[in-house]
């Protein structure tokens, strides 16, 4: 009876203190503290639930993060414009465009940054649209090689233009039928061909290889540049993330959200890794189709 009454003891010390560890949580949560960690011990019911509210509490501090990144993102990538608009105009009216010359110059920085500003709000109103569901699929069946085909001619122009070596490679059968949305397709892929531009230097290889894998099409667009770090890679496809290496870059974030976007609409799966191999820098972005 007596070592009956010790374990009972203990053990209801041991729920008493898991459910003191959950009270206390639950107030941190309550006064918008969402930066510590619930310690989970042992292996009762009490620790499954503590280890749920500790996953909540991780997805939680996810959101705030997002909303903060969208926030800040959404006040800076608009508020640069307007002020450059604001500062040029002020300029004008206190006469410091006194000549016809300088007036014409500045107007026209004006009408360029208005011209910014009227695309980043529609980038914002096309990303909300998507996010919500409220935008349909104008699917059409096209055949899937040619499609890429004609692509990789544009591709390959911009890449000479801007200095990059462009390979292609496609083994997809030609009699290959796909259901799609062919303009949103296309848009989806220009945003990470567009990526792979950007983030690399001349003379870097960007390549374009789409191939079946298991009956279904895979497309991968690669590049040899300095690659994401580490650390972003879990982050790359949320809207207004910008890694470290992309800051300075202009745009507001949204290009591989709004693909992903996309793709998960189609049914298919979008994936980001660092190029592999000895030696080996760069990208490679993996789009696994499937017809639904």
């Amino acid at each position: 009876i007596a070592a009956g009454t010790i374990l009972g003891s203990l053990f209801i010390g041991s729920i008493l203190k898991s459910v003191n560890r959950l009270e206390s949580a639950v107030k941190k949560i309550a006064d918008g503290n969402l930066d510590f960690k619930l310690e989970v011990k042992g292996s009762d019911e009490f620790s499954a639930l503590s280890a749920s509210f500790e996953k909540m509490r991780e997805t939680l501090k996810d959101d705030h993060a997002r909303k903060s990144r969208f926030l800040m993102a959404v006040s800076h990538d608009l508020k640069t414009p307007l002020t450059s608009i604001k500062g040029y105009l002020e300029a004008i009216s206190d006469g410091l465009a006194s000549d016809t010359e300088t007036q014409k110059k500045y107007l026209g920085i004006i009408s360029e940054k208005a011209g910014a500003l009227e695309k980043r709000i529609s980038d914002l109103i096309d990303f909300a649209g998507m996010e919500t569901g409220e935008w349909q699929l104008k699917r059409k069946t096209i055949p899937l090689k040619a499609f890429l085909d004609s692509l990789s001619i544009i591709y390959r122009e911009d890449c000479e233009i801007l200095g990059r070596k462009f390979i292609y490679e496609n083994t997809i059968p030609e009699e290959y039928e796909i259901s799609c949305d062919p303009v949103l397709f296309e848009r989806a892929l220009e945003n990470h061909f567009t990526n792979a531009l950007r983030y690399t230097f001349d003379g870097a290889v960007i390549s374009l290889r789409c191939s079946m894998e298991k009956d279904k099409p895979v497309i991968e667009i690669a590049d040899n540049g300095k690659g994401i770090d580490e650390k972003d890679i879990k982050y790359i496809f949320e809207p207004f993330y910008r890694g470290s290496g992309s800051r300075r870059e202009p745009g507001m974030g949204l290009g591989l959200s709004t693909s992903k976007s996309i793709f998960q609409s189609h049914g298919w799966d979008v994936s980001v890794a660092a190029a592999s191999g000895e030696g080996k820098t760069g990208t490679v972005f993996r789009i696994s189709l499937k017809d639904i």
